[in-house]
């Protein structure tokens, strides 16, 4: 994609695109790691801890990856807007 638009100058179409892509590379990543997590312990242990891990996994993922972002993303919102003076 960067080779197809890269000289027609649609940075922004780019990077939006890229960033979608990302989102959804890391939520399917996400999805697949805790399915994992499911499917090991629910063969070797039981179901019941197969479920308990997986949703273990998924609030570490929600925790590790996914507030991270959200808090940087809003305190560089934050960062951006003007502060008004009274």
């Amino acid at each position: 994609m960067h080779r197809l638009l890269f000289r027609r100058h649609a940075l922004p179409t780019l990077v939006a695109t890229g960033q979608r892509l990302a989102i959804g590379g890391i939520a399917v990543l996400g999805f697949a790691l805790v399915g994992m997590v499911l499917l090991i312990f629910s063969f070797v242990v039981d179901m019941r801890t197969g479920i308990i891990a997986a949703a273990a996994a998924m609030l570490m993922f929600f925790g590790f990856w996914i507030l991270p972002s959200l808090q940087a993303r809003r305190s560089t919102a934050n960062a951006q807007t003007p502060h008004e003076s009274t």
